[in-house]
């Protein structure tokens, strides 16, 4: 039986044992483990729990490269436990968990209790659970539209049931309910989500929300203001818990249910609450809690401006029962007791993601998801999602969270991430990389200053880099939108270093970027649909535009070459951080977000297959920052780059080598090892620094082929064309600070792009190349340079640049030495400029009338309105 020691620990600073729920990502070692086999976690006292598995990944021989596992853990008080990986040689036999019971209702049978669900509630032990919703169109002086109210179609209703077996005994039942709602002036429904996953273990009910408004926004002249015709109003969004005994509504005799007190079917029910996890319960019949705002200095900041471009967070923070708190955040628990049984109802990040109520009345608790008293918070744009959740549990919550880390050495030793070593924890970037949680000027802090709450802001990276040189009295607010990828870098963090801060953040944005940053409609241009929202435009606030970039506030040549208006663009497209988020953690939702960026990127670059879309490839092929679709040529850029960085995402999760074509195709069409580097003009600094990061692309393509052992053909290309270049950078490339003249803005941002260069070079040092020692001599000296211009930076703590570190540093001490060159790729590319004629008849076997029409509707209102 093989054990695989000290993959990770897992820490309870409570001072009271917890049993926690875990489900986390684990990386594997290649032709190790294979799903013939089972495995469970076993402490170091030879505990071994229930663990449910799911490969997420997997090496090209076929064995796990990524494992999930599921388990509810036993945590001492004060202690830290480590975690063993062990294979089981037995299953053991199952008894189902799950019936269903009629067309559209199961029943769930956990170890104390019977759980009945449908689309529109559940019923438990203490009771029943309603989901409501109620959403109308967006009426305003500005659109004159007229209001109405949604309808339920319920007969579009769907729920679909998953037993998840464990290795000893059944661990969880996971429930999905679909809900649509209707409205006569959109052309979708608006989609009601709800997750359920009930932990048998623990008779713990996880409950999540999402709120999906699916229609395209208009955004007139490219800006993408709220108050969109296309937005919902949500006026109510409850889940409504009711207390009153179930044990004879399901006719069972021998179901499991709540203890009865002697003579008594029906003992009295008692319902407590705590305002916040450090309060005493208190009993109570009759108690309304609503948070209006974060309760932060800076409540009233202008990132929570509503589509009349007023500031809506004026309200008091607290409301207790209708009068002013003294509480100014609130994290409340309901507990529910009836005889010796207790249950504790949560809302996660309550305050966080105002505007949030509880309210109690007689045996009833309502968590209101979205409280209709403020306004800025009641519209839903299109393409936009709002997600919750609520637990309800046996036990209850503790004040100190339990932490997980995976153990450094463990990781490094799988070799399955890229550019990783447990040396960099003590690397001097670590410095540096403290001002990220630094308690005045890190990522926290800047929540704080300003206050990136709210259902919409929270999880949010302020970008705190375009407030140098303002000078106004009030706080200049603009999104991040995770430019250069800050969820990779809090990833990377938290594996290199441990701290749970990092694991936060990340889980956070996460949370933030799947559900606001990109736009969830297939109903726009195809070069829109499915893509990640621009940062907000630069040296501008961003004013009622919220996440979405350009404003009609806006004010018109900001800055040179200034577009003013825009969408979703390829420049912008970060798929890193959400893999790697979904392999650590299993959300779907991460996964889900790769997949829509890789089809968004995927149309911008290669068009959507219509005839209208082929003719404006045409169009754009000499433009900058297009494929050149004459020549099949890609533009040597970062977009490019990103683009393959999202192919080789789809290669890791699903495995299928047609990806490593794809990526290869779009390498070999962008640069090679023959390339003339003079018209190149690389020195060009401010319309060419960009090739670093395509570089950095190869790079990581030619790890990923290595470490599977594939496509020979294609790393000799990408190695000599990676010597190519860097052969240049040998002799050429310096900070680019050392000559500001050259530069439209001289700032630090500049010597966090320059560490690319390092990362470039270091990877080249670690080849056995004829100029390896010269390779690793000018990346050490570039090294030295950046790092003291960062060091003595009053810009250190700009978000922009913790990215950029974040994402880079790390080459010289991870990349180890590789296999020697092979200095006869076989694939080369050629370009031949081909005419429109032969071009459009390569292409139209592909279109289609009925499609030309859905594509002309989708790029026109006025085309939209007019054609059935």
């Amino acid at each position: 039986m093989r054990v695989i020691q000290d993959v990770f620990s897992i820490k309870n600073t409570n001072s009271t044992s917890v049993k926690h729920h875990i489900q986390q990502g684990i990386p594997c070692p290649k032709g190790v483990m294979f799903t013939q086999s089972q495995y469970a976690l076993v402490d170091t006292q030879g505990m071994t729990y229930n663990t449910w598995t799911k490969p997420s990944a997997f090496w090209s021989d076929n064995s796990i490269k990524w494992l999930l596992v599921g388990a509810e853990i036993d945590c001492a008080p004060d202690a830290t436990h480590t975690i063993h990986l062990s294979e089981q040689l037995e299953r053991s036999n199952h008894t189902k968990m799950l019936t269903q019971v009629a067309q559209d209702t199961f029943q769930i049978n956990s170890n104390t209790q019977r759980i009945m669900i449908s689309p529109w509630s559940i019923s438990t032990a203490l009771g029943s659970v309603e989901f409501a919703l109620n959403v109308e169109t967006l009426g305003t002086e500005m659109n004159a539209l007229p209001i109405h109210q949604a309808q339920e179609s319920r007969e579009l209703a769907k729920i679909t049931v998953q037993e998840q077996m464990g290795h000893l005994a059944p661990y969880c039942a996971v429930v999905n309910i679909s809900r649509y709602f209707s409205l006569p002036a959109l052309p979708a429904p608006i989609h009601y989500q709800i997750c359920i996953k009930v932990l048998f273990a623990s008779d713990t009910l996880v409950i999540e929300h999402t709120l999906h408004n699916p229609n395209a926004a208009h955004h007139p002249n490219g800006q993408w203001d709220l108050g969109d015709a296309h937005s919902v109003i949500v006026k109510k969004w409850d889940t409504t818990y009711s207390c009153t005994t179930i044990s004879n509504q399901t006719g069972s005799s021998n179901t499991n249910t709540l203890p009865a007190s002697s003579g008594n079917q029906n003992p009295p029910l008692a319902i407590a609450v705590r305002k916040t996890p450090v309060a005493e319960f208190f009993s109570t019949t009759d108690f309304t809690l609503r948070q209006l705002s974060s309760g932060g200095d800076n409540f009233t900041a202008k990132t929570h401006l509503d589509l009349t471009n007023n500031v809506a967070t004026e309200a008091e923070c607290v409301l207790e029962n209708y009068a002013l708190s003294a509480e100014k955040r609130s994290n409340p628990t309901v507990k529910i007791s009836r005889a010796m049984h207790c249950e504790f109802l949560t809302q996660t990040h309550f305050w966080e993601t105002f505007p949030s109520a509880l309210r109690i009345q007689n045996d009833t608790v309502c968590f209101s998801m979205i409280d209709t008293a403020l306004g800025v918070y009641n519209e839903l744009q299109p393409g936009e999602k709002w997600t919750q959740k609520q637990s309800l549990t046996t036990h209850a919550p503790v004040l100190k969270p339990v932490t997980i880390t995976l153990l450094p050495e463990y990781v490094a030793q799988t070799g399955v991430l890229d550019r990783f070593a447990p040396a960099l924890v003590s690397s001097r970037w670590q410095k540096l990389l403290a001002k990220g949680l630094d308690p005045t000027q890190g990522f926290f802090a800047k929540r704080e200053q300003a206050d990136i709450f709210g259902i919409r802001h929270f999880g949010e990276v302020y970008a705190d880099h375009e407030t140098a040189g303002y000078q106004g009295d009030d706080i200049f607010i603009s999104f991040y939108n995770n430019q250069y990828d800050p969820l990779q870098g809090f990833l990377t963090q938290w594996l290199t270093t441990g701290k749970a801060e990092y694991f936060a953040l990340a889980d956070e944005l996460a949370t933030h970027i799947n559900h606001i940053d990109i736009y969830h409609t297939c109903l726009d241009k195809p070069e829109y649909c499915g893509g990640l929202f621009w940062h907000t435009d630069h040296y501008l606030p961003a004013s009622t535009a919220s996440h979405r970039t350009y404003s009609k506030h806006h004010k018109a040549n900001a800055y040179e070459d200034h577009a003013g208006g825009g969408g979703p663009g390829g420049q912008h497209c970060y798929t890193q951080g959400l893999t790697l988020h979904y392999l650590l953690t299993g959300c779907q939702k991460s996964k889900d977000s790769v997949f829509s960026l890789y089809e968004w990127v995927t149309h911008f670059y290669e068009g959507d297959g219509t005839l209208l879309g082929w003719m404006l490839a045409w169009r754009n092929s000499q433009q900058l920052g297009f494929k050149n679709i004459r020549t099949e040529q890609y533009p040597l850029d970062r977009g490019t780059a990103n683009y393959v960085n999202a192919v080789l995402d789809m290669f890791i999760l699903t495995q299928k080598e047609s990806y490593l074509r794809h990526a290869f195709y779009i390498i070999s069409h962008t640069l090679g090892p023959e390339d003339n580097l003079v018209q190149r003009d690389l020195d060009d600094v401010e319309r060419r620094w960009f090739y670093t990061v395509m570089l950095q692309a190869l790079g990581r393509c030619h790890r990923l082929l290595e470490r599977e052992g594939l496509a020979p053909d294609y790393q000799a290309f990408l190695i000599q064309t990676l010597m190519h270049y860097g052969d240049w950078m040998l002799h050429n490339e310096q900070p680019y600070l050392n000559r500001p003249e050259i530069l439209e803005y001289p700032n630090q941002t500049w010597s966090g792009q320059d560490i690319r260069k390092v990362d470039i070079l270091a990877y080249l040092a670690a080849l056995d190349t004829p100029n390896a020692s010269a390779y690793r001599a000018k990346a050490q000296t570039l090294e030295n340079q950046i790092f003291s211009a960062l060091q003595n930076s009053d810009e250190l703590h700009y978000s922009r640049i913790q990215a950029l570190i974040m994402q880079n540093y790390g080459g010289i001490e991870a990349y180890s030495t590789h296999l020697a060159v092979d200095n006869d790729p076989s694939t080369t590319s050629e370009l031949c400029t081909k005419n429109w004629a032969d071009l459009a008849l390569n292409k139209s076997s592909q279109w289609s009338i009925k499609q030309e029409i859905a594509n002309l509707k989708k790029r026109s209102h006025v085309a939209a309105k007019w054609i059935p």
